[in-house]
């Protein structure tokens, strides 16, 4: 299921404006699923409940094909088959401990292949960003120096500096 409205809200979070939640009513089963082709349509985008009672919703977009962003549960971490970014926290099965913010480490990181879904537990700009960055990159290679900003300003901002 993909909205404009939600597509956007990623899209905006990259151009530096404010992200909204992927489902947008902020469930585990609001993912998108775009169409695996190019850019933001190359992933699906899913928002993981941390509570102990939504196993069965969360279950539905974990798996092989799934990459975690923040995801700083480390039961739903270890079931992201593509690993989990989460330099800040070192949760899970985290790439990187470090104390750089997840947008940042989307810089360097491989972007997932088309068709994968991209979740987080934390819905907020740094991890929103991320997921665009990995999309945008997806799309078209390495990020030019508007983007470069952008970023930097948003890991200034969620950094533990």
């Amino acid at each position: 299921m993909t909205t404009g409205s939600n597509t956007n809200a990623v899209a905006d979070t990259a151009a530096g404006g404010s992200p909204a939640a992927p489902g947008g009513d902020g469930s585990a089963s609001g993912g998108l699923r775009g169409a695996g082709g190019a850019g933001l349509d190359a992933y699906a985008y899913g928002l993981l409940d941390p509570k102990a009672g939504a196993a069965g919703e969360n279950l539905r977009l974990l798996g092989d094909a799934t990459l975690g962003i923040e995801v700083t549960v480390p039961e739903l971490a270890r079931r992201c088959g593509l690993g989990n970014i989460d330099p800040q926290h070192g949760g899970g099965a985290g790439i990187g401990a470090s104390g750089v913010a997840a947008i940042e480490a989307c810089l360097t990181v491989t972007p997932p292949p088309a068709g994968a879904t991209l979740v987080t537990v934390r819905p907020d700009l740094d991890a929103f960003g991320a997921m665009a960055l990995l999309a945008l990159r997806h799309a078209g290679g390495p990020p030019g120096p508007a983007v470069r900003e952008r970023v930097g300003r948003v890991a200034r901002a969620d950094r533990f500096d």
